[in-house]
């Protein structure tokens, strides 16, 4: 006595329907197609956050380069009046930046070794950026390895599909 079992009469996987699927390897082929796909968007998400990583950093690079040459080499008192004025033309940018508007950076007169501690400051937030985007990184190496493995899965499990086909093919 033969009975028909058809296993997949409701399994719904992602956006795929498997109702007319009769085969458990090929179930098994476009689960793990599901879950690559999900992989690799969540990898494309990740690949969005290091960009806009990477904008923020050139953002903190455009700024720095900026202060740098307005602090110049002179300390003199008129060229720290001259350095508070340019630096608080800058002051937006800063503050947009993670630079507290309160600070004594934009006051009437900041010195030569107050600017420099401004730029230490930017440089600090801007490692910040890259230590998120390597952190991503590997997230994204983890990512594309989940990727290629489910496919790889789905590969494996069409093959064994067809040769159990060519089985009986060749048996019938």
């Amino acid at each position: 006595m033969s009975e028909n079992f058809n296993v997949a009469n409701s399994v719904k996987v992602g956006e795929v329907s498997l109702i007319n699927i009769n085969s458990v390897q090929m179930m098994f082929a476009l689960m793990q197609m599901d879950l690559a796909k999900e992989h690799k968007n969540n990898a494309k998400g990740l690949i969005e956050q290091v960009k806009a990583n990477q904008d923020k950093s050139k953002e903190y690079a455009t700024l720095i380069s900026d202060i740098n040459a307005v602090l110049g080499t002179d300390d003199g008192e008129s060229a720290q009046k001259s350095r508070a004025t340019k630096l608080a033309s800058l002051k937006d940018r800063c503050v947009d930046l993670g630079i507290p508007s309160d600070s004594s950076y934009f006051s009437g007169k900041t010195s030569l070794a107050e600017g420099q501690k401004l730029v230490q400051s930017l440089q600090g937030l801007q490692e910040e950026y890259g230590t998120k985007n390597q952190t991503i990184m590997v997230q994204i190496q983890d990512m594309l390895g989940q990727y290629n493995a489910n496919l790889q899965g789905a590969n494996s499990a069409v093959q064994q599909s067809n040769n159990v086909l060519q089985s009986l093919a060749k048996a019938g």
